[in-house]
């Protein structure tokens, strides 16, 4: 087979990979993941990239199915780490993200290696809560404006194009709309952001007609394609980590890791 075959050329830059999930959010019926990516792990030199893990399904929008995210009878979940054959799928809207693929034809794309938040040893821990720090985002605007979404020309004139954000807010507020979606109001950096769509399926059941106030919480956002409607980049909350609940998981790391976060 020629090396720069077709068949060969689709397998080029294909590395296993391992990312540290932040966030598992419903996407079409399946999953929308987003993590840290470590590189160089045990170089001592290591780097945290946030990405989103897409597949090739093009009638999720790339979603990724739940078979993916099992292994041995477990499911992956939030602050587990994940290790698949990733390969750069960057798009003008989403830059980060990243094909799960097969290494060759003849093996299936699946989940290589899965390890739980509780088997990490403390290197592995802090690891993770570095990574998370050196992500959270402290400008002035989510995604460039305080509105719930982001016209295409406002867009295509950032040079800092991305879609991915994490932030650490005050204090969020969750209700469900008159359409039976869970939808976020908050206040960050004395702006205020309402009816912003939450796609966290931990707060998908909430109480009618009741507010649901989340207090000191890291939150990942994210923005989406074009909405077929009016064309519109609409943000998502794709994940709200509350802190008092970091802090069973990643004790006595947690104290230093807030103050990491909690800067201007």
């Amino acid at each position: 087979m020629l090396v720069n075959s077709p068949v060969n050329q689709s397998y080029a830059h294909v590395i296993k990979t391992r990312v540290f999930i932040l966030a598992c959010s419903i996407k079409h019926g399946n999953y929308c993941v987003a993590g840290l990516r470590l590189a160089n792990e045990g170089s001592g030199n290591n780097s945290f990239e946030l990405i989103r893990l897409v597949t090739d399904d093009q009638n999720t929008d790339g979603a990724v199915s739940p078979d993916l995210l099992l292994k041995d009878g477990r499911t992956a979940g939030l602050f587990d780490s994940v290790e698949f054959y990733l390969k750069p799928a960057p798009s003008l809207i989403q830059p980060e993200n990243y094909l799960i693929q097969s290494p060759c034809d003849t093996q299936p794309v699946h989940l290589l290696n899965l390890k739980k938040v509780y088997e990490y040893s403390y290197n592995e821990k802090s690891l993770l809560l570095t990574g998370i720090a050196h992500n959270v985002m402290h400008s002035d605007y989510i995604f460039y404006n305080n509105d719930k979404y982001i016209a295409p020309e406002v867009l295509n004139q950032q040079l800092d194009k991305h879609s991915l954000e994490i932030r650490f807010i005050n204090r969020v507020e969750l209700y469900i709309n008159s359409n039976n979606r869970t939808r976020a109001r908050f206040v960050y950096k004395n702006r205020v952001y309402s009816s912003i769509s939450v796609t966290d399926p931990f707060y998908f059941n909430l109480p009618y007609n009741q507010t649901v106030a989340i207090n000191n919480c890291l939150a990942l956002f994210s923005i989406g394609q074009p909405f077929i409607v009016d064309g519109m980049h609409y943000k998502f909350l794709a994940c709200i980590i509350p802190i008092e609940n970091i802090a069973p998981l990643f004790s006595p790391l947690f104290d230093n890791f807030i103050k990491m976060i909690s800067c201007d």
